[in-house]
């Protein structure tokens, strides 16, 4: 008897985890959400819970599908500096506490981008810069956790921190900086969100659609279903010979790090990009490239991955004419004495500045500030 009560109590349980409302990890505490904008908030629940949704004056409803997720749009809502309230019922509530409306941007890229304040610590102005970071906690950081997947994920692990002296040497400085530099001038929340890793190439941050689809991208595509359709028959085999895939000696999917084929597509975008699909933004910021720089053909590919990336992320988050600003390299390396050696970084800027074309797309020059002998100026 007391075997079975502790049964049913198990069960009874898991009925209630199974049937509690939740939210990815980009809705918590300290958020600053999208201001002037329809606001998605979504999460999974019971299928067919019904979900409510309320911050400052805004509120919507909406139910979940078969497979538990559920998705609600507020209405726009002007800034606020003030901190709000986001609540979310169905059978349980979430309660976040000291949300901000103002405008929030996506850093990405590679070490550049990844690189935090405290990176720049030995010069002059580091002390000044931390005791500026003490007085605007109306900015805030989402730094996202360095991690891959094969698949694309719904959610990542990190958590919103508002900016002081204690915690502003982990935000990533080119986002901090750029943060500092616009809310000075308006006083509006500003949230930043990091989503970039250092050494990464431009084809890991396009999705596996994009790659396969996009006809400009087609010797990539051309490349990666070669890849899948070769592991479709090795998987296959191993299945007819009985090795399942918890086997070791199963194949692994050539977007796995273990796999010797390593296409090296994709996988941070499915990782740290696609679980923030969706969600409303003033913009992007985008600090890549020098990987891409390592021989002529890579740079040569670059303008149409580039454009390509924009169109794409633009379609995730809803966005036709989201704003996509990127950092052209800045000098680097000592200057050639001849005049007939190829300077890929050189040739990199120039496929940097071909996609200016595309609407709303800016580009910073850096040329100025460059170190001849470091990567990270």
């Amino acid at each position: 008897m007391r075997t079975t009560t502790i049964c049913l109590a198990f069960l009874a349980a898991l009925a209630s985890a199974r049937a509690d409302v939740a939210l990815p990890s980009f809705f918590s505490d300290h958020a600053v959400l999208q201001r002037d904008k329809p606001l998605p908030v979504w999460g999974t629940a019971e299928p067919g819970e019904a979900v409510s949704v309320s911050l400052g004056t805004r509120s919507a409803t909406t139910t979940a599908g078969p497979d538990g997720r559920w998705r609600a749009v507020l209405p726009p809502q002007p800034a606020s500096a003030k901190p709000l309230t986001l609540r979310v019922k169905g059978n349980n509530t979430i309660t976040l506490d000291n949300i901000l409306l103002g405008d929030v941007w996506l850093c990405s890229g590679q070490s550049n981008m990844s690189m935090g304040v405290n990176g720049f610590s030995k010069i002059p102005e580091y002390a000044d810069d931390l005791k500026q970071a003490a007085t605007t906690p109306l900015i805030r950081h989402f730094g996202a956790k360095d991690v891959m997947a094969v698949e694309e994920q719904d959610d990542i692990e990190g958590k919103w921190t508002v900016c002081s002296a204690r915690d502003v040497p982990g935000f990533t400085a080119v986002g901090y900086y750029f943060a500092s530099s616009i809310h000075a001038g308006t006083g509006v929340p500003i949230g930043i969100v990091r989503a970039a890793k250092g050494s990464t190439i431009i084809e890991l941050w396009l999705s596996k659609q994009t790659i396969l689809e996009d006809p400009t991208l087609k010797p990539l595509g051309d490349k990666l279903r070669t890849a899948l359709a070769g592991w479709e028959v090795a998987k296959q085999t191993a299945l007819a010979a009985g090795i399942g895939p918890d086997d070791p000696a199963f194949p692994p999917h050539p977007l796995s790090p273990e796999s010797p084929l390593r296409p090296h597509f994709s996988t941070r975008y499915n990782s740290m990009i696609a679980p923030f699909g969706g969600m409303a933004l003033k913009g992007i910021v985008w600090y890549q490239a020098e990987t891409n720089s390592l021989n002529p053909a890579l740079t040569a590919a670059y303008p149409a991955q580039q454009r390509a990336l924009i169109r794409s992320w633009r379609d995730l988050f809803g966005d036709p004419d989201l704003p996509f600003l990127f950092v052209q390299l800045p000098n680097y390396r000592e200057p050639a004495d001849d005049p007939n050696l190829v300077e890929n970084w050189a040739l990199m800027r120039e496929s940097q500045a071909s996609t200016l074309d595309v609407p709303n797309v800016h580009m910073a020059v850096t040329i100025d500030i460059g170190q001849a002998d470091d990567i990270h100026p």
